[in-house]
C-alpha cells in the first residue's frame, strides 16, 4: 500500500510481477501515464485502488483477466475511451470511475 505518499511519475509495467497481490492501494499520489496491462496478470487481486492520480489513456483490455476484483477506483484521473465491459467480473461490487470525462461508459453491459 502507497496511498496518500505524494508519489509521482508513471507505473512501471513491472508492477505486473506482483502477480500475488490481493491489494493494490496507490490512491491519492500523483501518478500518470498509461496504466499498465500487466496488472491484468494479477491472479488473486480483489481491489485496486488507483483514484486521485493522474492516469491517461484507456483501461487495458487484459484487465478483463482480473476475475477476482471486487472493487475497482480509478476516479479523479484522466482516463478516456470506452469502459472495457470484460474487467466486470462476476465478484466485482464497486465501481468508481467518476472524473473521468473522456471515458465512455454502457451501462446496459454492466
Amino acid at each position: 500500500e502507497v496511498s496518500n505518499n505524494f508519489l509521482t511519475g508513471s507505473l512501471p509495467p513491472q508492477i505486473g510481477d506482483l502477480t500475488s497481490t490481493s491489494r493494490l492501494a496507490l490512491d491519492g499520489n500523483s501518478l500518470s501515464g498509461p496504466l499498465p496491462s500487466t496488472i491484468g496478470t494479477y491472479t488473486a487481486l480483489t481491489e485496486l485502488l488507483a483514484g486521485g492520480n493522474s492516469f491517461t489513456g484507456t483501461l487495458p483490455v487484459e484487465w478483463g483477466s482480473l476475475s477476482t476484483l471486487n472493487i475497482l477506483d480509478l476516479g479523479g484521473s484522466q482516463l478516456t475511451g470506452s469502459f472495457p465491459t470484460q474487467i466486470t467480473g462476476p465478484v466485482l461490487t464497486s465501481l468508481s470511475l467518476s472524473e473521468n470525462s473522456g471515458m465512455d461508459i454502457d451501462l446496459s453491459a454492466l
